[in-house]
């Protein structure tokens, strides 16, 4: 007996151009964020030297604490705007495919790009 066809699922249309212009705002915060973040790195690293001997270790692990934060915080914005990207490519992607497939059954021409 051949398989019932499953209902399609709601509709969902996606705005790459949005995805992409939220990526690029992602990595505006993320040119911000390296720079500013490093300003602080350093301006902590420099008062290292005023720490007396026997505070100087809780201090290096101070600031190995911040510049791990630092770190997390640029590689997860950069995460962020990398998954953005990969999805709008997978949209248009996935509707370049369906208009393919559309335009193989309805025996109409399809232009990549531009959608059914």
């Amino acid at each position: 007996m051949p398989a019932e066809p499953t209902p399609a699922g709601p509709s969902v249309d996606v705005d790459t151009t949005m995805l992409r212009i939220a990526a690029d705002k992602l990595d505006s915060l993320f040119a911000d964020a390296a720079k500013r973040l490093s300003d602080t790195d350093n301006a902590i690293a420099s008062t290292g030297r005023g720490w007396p001997e026997n505070s100087r270790s809780s201090f290096d692990r101070f600031a190995g604490y911040v510049d791990t934060r630092r770190v997390s915080l640029l590689t997860n914005i950069a995460g962020l705007s990398e998954a953005l990207v990969a999805a709008a490519i997978a949209y248009e992607t996935q509707d370049s495919a369906n208009a393919t497939d559309i335009a193989t059954v309805t025996g109409t021409a399809h232009t990549p790009g531009v959608s059914a």
